[in-house]
């Protein structure tokens, strides 16, 4: 067994624990962005349609940090995303909503953080990568 499948199966997570990990920051997350997305009360229909559709278009690349095969690519679509989101804001005259670029880059740490946590390997993968061919 190598370091790494060593180091998994001791530290690592399970794929149930790595399930509810992502869950967990998904409900979190979602609820804050709905505390910040209240500071939007006083924005005209098409303002809060623009404001919800550049937050979604965020939130989805968020979470397609932990189900996508390119992670390297969500993490910059997902960065780039939130970069763009105050100058765009802006750029329309939208009010700044302060709390709204800190809380999706701390939802995009967080998935990032339990991406790159070690998991456990399963033991029929185990057996498999060790059974010379």
């Amino acid at each position: 067994m190598n370091l790494r499948n060593r180091l998994a199966a001791t530290l690592g997570m399970t794929e149930a624990e790595y399930k509810s990990m992502n869950n967990g920051i998904n409900i979190v997350f979602g609820a804050v962005l709905g505390v910040v997305l209240t500071k939007t009360e006083n924005l005209s229909a098409s303002d809060f349609m623009f404001v919800l559709a550049t937050s979604a278009v965020a939130v989805s690349q968020i979470l397609m940090l932990g189900m996508d095969e390119r992670r390297l690519q969500s993490a910059l679509s997902a960065a780039a995303a939130i970069a763009i989101l105050p100058p765009m804001l802006e750029s329309l005259d939208i009010p700044p909503i302060t709390k709204l670029q800190p809380t999706l880059i701390v939802w995009t740490a967080m998935v990032l953080l339990t991406e790159l946590a070690p998991r456990k390997v399963p033991p029929e993968t185990t057996a498999k990568q060790e059974t010379p061919q």
